[in-house]
């Protein structure tokens, strides 16, 4: 007989307290924990909405996601975001963890143009058509 993964853990993961350096939801520490992965630890960013089985990321019962440095520094640590905003989370959930689209949106958002910095970031030039938003 085959169970599906909620049945046996619940249809969400609750992350546990104390594994993760945890943070309320902020545009600003996202688009400055993305430039710390990409320059400082020269890792690549992955944002995970859900965990093994498909059960969704939770902190203290809101929704959550984990923004992890992959193949870079080992002291650039991953990260949990919490309050994250509905439609958000199911937007990142639905891109399967797009980072580049919430960096270049945050980024415009908060200081309306990006900079070499960014596009050094996000690793794009003007071949990408991007050179008009400076």
């Amino acid at each position: 007989m085959v169970v599906a993964p909620d049945v046996l853990f619940g249809p969400e993961y609750e992350v546990p307290r104390g594994e993760y350096e945890a943070y309320p939801w902020s545009p600003e520490l996202f688009v400055r924990f993305i430039r710390k992965i990409v320059l400082e630890c020269h890792g690549f960013p992955m944002i995970r909405t859900r965990v093994s089985g498909g059960r969704r990321i939770t902190y203290n019962g809101t929704s959550a996601i984990y923004l992890i440095c992959w193949g870079g520094d080992p002291s650039c640590k991953t990260v949990v975001f919490y309050n994250v905003p509905e439609d958000l989370w199911w937007y990142m959930d639905s891109r399967e963890g797009e980072w580049r689209d919430l960096y270049r949106r945050f980024v415009l958002q908060l200081y309306g143009k990006l900079t070499d910095l960014d596009y050094r970031v996000l690793g794009v030039s003007e071949a990408y058509g991007l050179e008009g938003e400076r």
